[in-house]
C-alpha cells in the first residue's frame, strides 16, 4: 500500500511539472507581446517628431515672427518699378511682398509718411521658350526675372538693405490650368516675395 501510495504520489508530481511548464509557456508570449508592442510605438512617435522638425527646417519658415530691425516697428511697401512690358506683375509682386512681410516679420505695414522703413524695388522679367514642338513652336516656356530690393530708414535716409533676388517659373501651353497670366506669374511673384521677406530677416 505504501508503495502504491508512493507510486501514486510520484505519478502526481510527474504530471504536475508539465502542467506548470505549460502554464509558464502560455504566460510568457503574452508578456513578450506586450513589451514588444511598446517599442514600435515609441519609435513611431520619435520618427514623427523628427519628420515634423525636418519639415519645418526645410520649408524655410520659422515658428515665430522674425525681424532684424530692433528699432523699427513699421514698413511701407511702395509701388515697384516695372522695367518690362508685363502689365500688373509689379502690382501683384508688391501685394505679395506686403503679405510675406506681414506673415514672416514683426514689422507692421504703414504708409510712406509714417513708416520707420521704406521698401522700394525695380523688377525685370522675360519669357524664355524651353520646349518646342515638331514645327518649332514653343509648348513650354519659362518666366525668369529679378527684383532689386532697397530698404531705407525714413528718418535718416540710410540704406539698410540693397539686394537683388531672382527666380523662375515654368508653364506649358498644353496643360490645363497652366498659363502665363495665371499659374506662372503667380508662382513667380510668390517666390520673389518670399525671398524679399528673407532679406529682411538677415543681419546687416
Amino acid at each position: 500500500a505504501a508503495a502504491g501510495t508512493g507510486a501514486l504520489h510520484g505519478t502526481g508530481r510527474r504530471r504536475a511539472a508539465p502542467a506548470a511548464a505549460a502554464l509558464v509557456a502560455c504566460r510568457t508570449p503574452a508578456v513578450r507581446h506586450r513589451s514588444s508592442s511598446i517599442g514600435p510605438r515609441l519609435v513611431g512617435q520619435a520618427l514623427a517628431l523628427l519628420l515634423a522638425a525636418l519639415t519645418c527646417a526645410c520649408s524655410g519658415y520659422s515658428t515665430k515672427r522674425l525681424t532684424d530691425f530692433p528699432g523699427a516697428r513699421t514698413i511701407a511697401v511702395l509701388p515697384i518699378e516695372n522695367l518690362g512690358y508685363y502689365r500688373d506683375l509689379d502690382l501683384r509682386l508688391a501685394q505679395h511682398v506686403a503679405e510675406e512681410i506681414r506673415a514672416r516679420t514683426n514689422l507692421a505695414l504703414a504708409t510712406a509718411d509714417t513708416a520707420d522703413l521704406i521698401l522700394t524695388g525695380r523688377m525685370s522679367v522675360r519669357e524664355v521658350p524651353i520646349v518646342l514642338d515638331k514645327e518649332g513652336a514653343p509648348i513650354q516656356k519659362r518666366l525668369e526675372g529679378w527684383l532689386d530690393v532697397v530698404v531705407t530708414e525714413r528718418a535718416t535716409g540710410r540704406v539698410v538693405r540693397h539686394q537683388r533676388v531672382a527666380t523662375t517659373a515654368e508653364w506649358r501651353f498644353d496643360v490645363t490650368g497652366e498659363s502665363l497670366d495665371g499659374s506662372a506669374s503667380n508662382e513667380w511673384t510668390r517666390r520673389l516675395a518670399e525671398q524679399v521677406a528673407q532679406v529682411l530677416e538677415r543681419p546687416f
